[in-house]
């Protein structure tokens, strides 16, 4: 499915074939994610309790999320939300499963803030590791500490971008957030690089291995 044509060596990935997409909508709802949803964020430690205000998300969005699972080889059973933080450190994205609907939420005072059509490898990158998440089982499981948790979704993340044709500089965008010194829930910015390098050569070795 040809729907994104990439622009070798450039930052910005363009989006080509999108049908007309629904209007932003005024219209949102509000949920309370609690921590019995098992959230994973992609930087900021999780606010358990916090009422998130979720509307539709954009065109890029579910496009990013449809062609990154057609990667994958699964259908994209995640339920895509752009999501409005009033106050406190924004997560970027994170994924959860609440009331048995398997979510995806991103900030939109973040995410996918280039020029309508485009989508960045950063923003690309966020999708991959939520995905990850999801993929891997820790948003119902829970059973792997935060830390390996969260480099497990890196590499992933790393490996998905190798395979949509990310050079490893472009695959380490979405490292700017990271925070240098991590936290409980989230392990210092360079072994998350590292992580994302490690899933980025994995993907490499594949390529070279089946030409």
């Amino acid at each position: 499915m040809k729907l994104i044509d990439i622009l070798v060596g450039v930052s910005l990935i363009s989006l080509i074939q999108l049908t007309p997409g629904p209007a932003s909508a005024s219209e949102y709802e509000t949920i309370r994610f609690s921590e019995n949803d098992v959230v994973c964020t992609f930087a900021a430690r999780p606010n358990f309790g916090r009422e998130v205000r979720l509307s539709k998300p954009s065109r890029e969005a579910r496009k990013s999320v449809e062609w990154l699972s057609d990667y994958v080889g699964i259908h994209p059973n995640f339920q895509i939300m752009a999501g409005k933080f009033e106050s406190g450190a924004s997560p970027v994205a994170f994924a959860a499963i609440h009331d048995s609907v398997r979510f995806i939420v991103y900030d939109v005072d973040i995410m996918y803030q280039s020029a309508k059509n485009t989508v960045t490898w950063r923003d690309l990158g966020v999708m991959a590791h939520e995905m990850g998440h999801h993929i891997s089982g820790a948003t119902t499981l829970g059973t792997k500490s935060p830390h390996d948790g969260e480099l497990e979704a890196d590499r992933a993340a790393g490996h998905l971008l190798r395979l949509l044709g990310a050079s490893v500089e472009q695959a380490l965008s979405m490292a700017s957030v990271f925070s240098s010194e991590g936290s409980l829930t989230h392990p210092p910015r360079q072994e998350r690089e590292d992580a994302i390098i490690d899933g980025w050569e994995n993907a490499q070795a594949l390529l070279q291995a089946t030409r």
